[in-house]
Parts: C-alpha cells; sequence; structure tokens
C-alpha cells in the first residue's frame, strides 16, 4: 500500500514520491532482507503465535516484489544491489518449489503468481514459464463447481486466495 500511494500521481496525493514514504518502503524491505535465513525464508508466524517452521511465504513475497516494481528506479544502487539479492534468492527457491510441487494448493499458487512479477522484474523468461505452466495447472484443476480440493475436498475459504493470486496474474499477464 505504501508504494502503490508514493507512486499514484493525483493531485489529492499527499504521498506522492515523498521521501519520507520512499524511506519507510525501504526500512520495511530491508527488515524483511534482515529477517531473511540464508535460503530467503522466513518464520511462519501465525496469528496466535504458533509457528509452522521456515517459509517463503508468499504473501510476503508477492506483496514485496510488486512494491519493488513501482519504487526501484528510484531506489539508490545500494538498495537495490541489496533487495535485488535478497528477492533473487527467495524466488530462485520458490521457483524450484514450484517445478517440484505435485499438489496443488493456495500457497503455491500464490507463489506463481508472486514469481511471474519477480520474472518481470529481473527479466527470467524461465521464472515466467515456471508461473504460466503452474497457473495453467490451477485452472484445470478448478472443479467443476467453482472450488478448489485440498487434501479431501472442498476448501472454501481458501478459494479467495486462489482467486486473489489468478485475479493478479491474469491482470499482468494477460493469458
Amino acid at each position: 500500500p505504501l508504494a502503490v500511494a508514493w507512486g499514484y500521481e493525483h493531485p489529492k496525493n499527499p504521498y506522492y514520491h515523498r521521501a519520507d514514504v520512499l524511506d519507510a518502503i525501504v526500512r520495511g524491505g530491508d527488515a524483511l532482507i534482515a529477517d531473511q535465513d540464508t535460503n530467503g525464508q522466513w518464520v511462519f508466524r501465525k496469528k496466535d503465535g504458533s509457528t509452522w517452521g521456515k517459509i517463503y511465504m508468499p504473501w510476503t513475497y508477492s506483496r514485496w516484489i510488486r512494491a519493488y516494481q513501482i519504487v526501484r528506479s528510484k531506489l539508490s544502487a545500494e538498495v537495490r544491489e541489496r533487495w535485488d539479492r535478497a528477492m533473487q534468492l527467495g524466488f530462485t527457491g520458490i521457483a524450484k518449489q514450484l517445478v517440484e510441487t505435485k499438489t496443488l494448493a493456495n500457497i503455491p499458487t500464490h507463489h506463481a503468481m508472486g514469481l511471474f512479477f519477480a520474472s518481470q522484474v529481473f527479466q527470467r523468461a524461465d521464472w515466467a514459464k515456471v508461473a504460466r505452466d503452474f497457473m495453467q495447472r490451477v485452472v484445470q484443476e478448478q472443479h467443476l463447481d467453482g472450488y478448489w480440493s485440498e487434501h479431501s475436498g472442498p476448501v472454501i475459504a481458501y478459494g479467495s486466495v486462489y482467486l486473489e493470486a489468478l485475479g493478479i496474474y491474469a491482470a499482468a499477464a494477460h493469458d
């Protein structure tokens, strides 16, 4: 949201290209980098305080890469280098996981959407192909009644996760 507010030129937008907003965006990305492990993963922390171990958090990566698309050209070379390295580390792991994923689920679907944006930022046709191929599987696996099944039946609450990932991906990829 900060990147969109920073990048949206409109007479009534008081945040457009403000240095303090860009600084807040940089500090947010740097905090993510500081918390990454050597594989580019973070601990999956749930609202109740429990954890599920290390993960390439899809909602974090997909939003971070989209924010980066908006602000990248205005970041210092030092920040770009730091962010490039951190995001490429994570998206390399995500791409590998997607290629190896045999069963569809909401998390890898969101990963595929984020990976498509990363393929644009880093000019990686191989990542775009992985994302496109995975999203085609997602479309093909949707049940005729409109839901996706995880484990042993429909998971209605995750339908919004699938639709968000597919919608954002389709708007960007046009396929």
